[in-house]
């Protein structure tokens, strides 16, 4: 990052190693990660209850000096605990288990910093600054020799963790990622850190069991907000690659199909290196896609092959502001576009969706699942979970209006109805119909409706199997001719009863609104 030395090294450990009867798989065996893999609650959950502050600043409770008599100083227990949550939170990530606070390795690393600091130079390898006893700076050499060494402006560890040594970016540690992988050592129990002024250290040689996990960084569900764009991509197998030029690796984007192909004699789509060293594990396939941006909800497959047979994986990139919110859809089901409305885990969504509109059917509600009217949308709800409501259509449609004959100066009005069987169960089918003048302003046409007069449709006045639909009407007689100019209005009815068994009622009114018997002799 900006502020981070562009040299931050890693020791490398010279190891003499006795392999016996190493075993590796066969080609046409694809493996996956060997670690854990946490959902993206679990990662938004550890984070709330560890209180990661990268920000957080480093406070002594002994002032070190740089200066004879030198002094190593010491950091608070809130200093090293919020180093050590953000350490183990990169672990926790990346499926690995949780280390802890060693206070030889938190002495080692403050004697550390302190070398560092005096000598005002980056080294693991640092010469005895004068004056300094011998058992100072045996400790610090070792704290150097022995961790990850920082140079930075940032005054506190954890931004140093997450955006200079799990980053690894620079030309010179991009090769390695040496500092990331001692982090993510899944042989790791213990650490410790140490910072004087703006050298920071943290202890990472600690063997304290024996693993062969495969570790992966991007993890398999990776924040975005822990990730910069410009990170290698790193793959440690844990046992030394043989033939390391034979490797290959495919980067395939889920959601496009986008293509990255790595492999030694072409960087056309990245950088790709094998480094066996001993930075916690051996066996590093590291890569870089060129072109590669971050976004919410990608998902990547790693297709790794060489000596070690075939490691397979996938990453997902997902933003933590949008962990604890609920995206709450409401699918019409008509052609347009979904309305979604989003909100926190634990907020009320006060909301009355639109009315939507589908030619030829009639709007019954929103419902989780259309074949169950109890699973209906209401206002006030809180979710834990996104959730889809989808319309539910009743496939019902009031056709028009007609006058029957006039007879004795009196005639009657019907309306006609156009219903499809489409899987609910057709209890009742009719028509009601009222004067408009009676129907209070504002409500809407129902069987509650007082002085409604109905017309249970027993007949069918058409019946088209091939569709599967009948037409049938509703009938209104006997009107006399001094109210011909009388407005009437009506609304098909349907009683349904869906899959799961229970009711519920279809109302269809008259497009128009309202007509007259006159208007409808005119016509």
């Amino acid at each position: 990052m900006k502020k981070i030395a562009k040299s931050l090294i890693c020791s490398v450990l010279c190891f003499t190693m006795v392999l016996t009867s190493v075993v590796f798989a066969s080609a046409e065996e694809v493996q996956g990660l060997d670690v854990e893999k946490h959902t993206k609650q679990e990662i938004y959950n550890y984070i709330q209850q560890k209180n990661i502050n990268l920000n957080f600043k480093t406070q002594y409770s002994e002032e070190p000096s740089i200066t004879q008599p030198y002094a190593p100083g010491k950091l608070t227990d809130e200093t090293l605990n919020s180093a050590l949550d953000t350490l183990n939170l990169m672990r926790y990530i990346a499926g690995l288990s949780e280390v802890k606070l060693s206070d030889k390795y938190n002495e080692y690393s403050q004697a550390g910093a302190l070398v560092l600091a005096a000598n005002g130079t980056l080294s693991h390898y640092p010469d005895q600054p004068e004056g300094m006893s011998d058992e100072l700076y045996s400790k610090g050499y070792t704290g150097c020799n022995k961790g990850n060494i920082a140079y930075s402006t940032y005054q506190d560890l954890n931004r140093v963790i997450v955006e200079g040594w799990m980053v690894d970016k620079s030309a010179s540690n991009r090769q390695t990622v040496g500092h990331r992988r001692w982090i993510l050592n899944p042989t790791m129990q213990a650490t410790g850190f140490g910072q004087v002024g703006i050298y920071q250290t943290m202890y990472a040689h600690d063997y304290s069991t024996l693993s062969t996990d495969k570790v992966a960084w991007p993890a398999q569900m990776t924040p975005i907000e822990y990730y910069d764009k410009d990170t290698p991509w790193s793959l440690t197998i844990g046992k030394y690659i043989s033939n390391p030029s034979d490797v290959t690796v495919k980067l395939t984007c889920k959601n496009t199909g986008e293509e990255w192909n790595f492999s030694s004699d072409s960087s056309i789509d990245g950088y790709l290196y094998v480094n066996n060293d001993y930075y916690g594990q051996p066996g590093c396939i590291i890569f870089k896609p060129l072109g590669f941006s971050l976004t919410d909800g990608k998902v990547y497959n790693v297709t790794a092959t060489g000596s070690f047979g075939t490691v397979s994986y996938d990453v997902e990139f997902f933003r933590l502001s949008y962990v604890n919110r609920r995206n709450i859809i409401f699918d019409a089901d008509n052609g347009t576009t979904n309305v979604v409305k989003t909100i926190n885990a634990d907020e009320q969504l006060d909301y009355t969706p639109e009315t939507p509109t589908k030619e030829g059917y009639t709007f019954v509600g929103w419902y989780k699942d259309t074949d169950n009217i109890t699973t209906e949308y209401k206002s006030g709800a809180t979710y834990t979970e996104d959730t889809r409501y989808k319309a539910k259509w009743a496939h019902v449609d009031m056709l028009g209006a007609q006058v029957k004959a006039i007879v004795d100066d009196k005639s009657g009005i019907r309306f006609g109805t156009k219903i499809y069987n489409d899987g609910d169960e057709i209890v009742e089918k009719g028509t009601i119909i009222l004067p408009v003048k009676l129907l209070p302003e504002g409500e809407s046409l129902t069987l509650d409706t007082p002085q409604i007069a109905q017309s249970v449709g027993k007949v069918n006045y058409e019946v088209n199997e091939a569709e599967n639909y009948v037409t049938y009407l509703g009938t209104l007689v006997n009107i006399p001719r001094d109210q011909f100019d009388e407005p009437i209005t009506a609304s098909a009815y349907v009683i349904y009863k869906d899959k799961a068994g229970n009711e519920y009622k279809v109302y269809s009114p008259y497009k128009k609104g309202s007509t007259t018997i006159n208007t409808l002799l005119n016509n």
